[in-house]
């Protein structure tokens, strides 16, 4: 088979021919890129400044790959759904949410692609987003970021049955995305009004759904064993630290 290199320069070679499709960016993107390498899909730091060289690269007119792409917006909205996905999930493997905000929100005011994905890319846009503030936050230690509103995104975008709505690995993420949440920032969601047993709720809602919709899913085929068992985990050690921070409140609402 072609090496990656030689995978890389076809692929370009396409998108320069008709840089105002998106088949040979996404080509580039799934079948070079996201290919999982040690067991882990990942995007990594060169696969990323491969892609926006090949974005910013101009025609004969002076216009870039990009702009060019963006004039046919049904191509942009694919191409703009699945980087989103990409940065979000996949950037060197762990996901980086300030690089998706620009997809996402591109993906979620596209007039042609199928409403689920518009919806998913508006509420991972707004998830990304609260990410961003709140680094902002944790520098200045004054709070412009409404954690009900960030909890309630949260809750929306893992609501349903995710495994039949898009699939077992963004379900899994989902999933994985609440469960985190719930561990690192439970005394934030505490203060914002959330309560003990709507958190414990959330919870015991990724447990239900971790029994009864993966049914018909080949988690080892798939290499999502793993992750599957990890969330588990977290899942475990969220309810104990949710209990934690409530325990504590209450302690501390006694002792005065």
């Amino acid at each position: 088979g072609a090496t990656n290199e030689e995978q890389i320069r076809l692929c370009e070679q396409a998108v320069s021919l008709e840089p105002g499709r998106a088949d040979g960016y996404l080509e580039l993107l799934e079948h070079v890129f996201l290919t999982a390498e040690n067991g882990a899909v990942s995007l990594d730091r060169e696969e990323d400044e491969e892609l926006r060289s090949l974005l910013s690269r101009t025609d004969a007119e002076g216009r870039t790959y990009e702009n060019l792409l963006r004039e046919n917006a049904e191509e942009y909205g694919r191409l703009a759904y699945e980087l989103g996905l990409a940065y979000y999930y996949y950037y060197e493997t762990e996901g980086n949410k300030t690089y998706a905000v620009k997809w996402l929100d591109a993906a979620a005011q596209s007039q042609s692609l199928p409403e689920k994905e518009r919806v998913r890319a508006e509420r991972l846009g707004a998830i990304a987003g609260y990410y961003t503030q709140i680094g902002l936050i944790d520098k200045a230690g004054d709070s412009t970021v409404s954690y009900l509103d960030y909890w309630n995104q949260l809750t929306e975008l893992t609501a349903g049955n995710l495994v039949d709505d898009d699939n077992a690995m963004t379900a899994l993420r989902m999933y994985q995305e609440l469960a985190g949440q719930l561990y690192t920032r439970a005394p934030e969601f505490a203060a914002a009004g959330v309560s003990r047993e709507q958190m414990k709720e959330q919870l015991a809602g990724i447990r239900e759904h971790l029994q009864t919709d993966f049914l018909e899913v080949d988690l080892k085929e798939q290499g999502l064993e793993e992750m599957k068992q990890s969330l588990e985990q977290l899942t475990a050690q969220a309810e104990e630290q949710v209990d934690a921070v409530f325990s504590q409140a209450q302690a501390e609402n006694e002792g005065v």
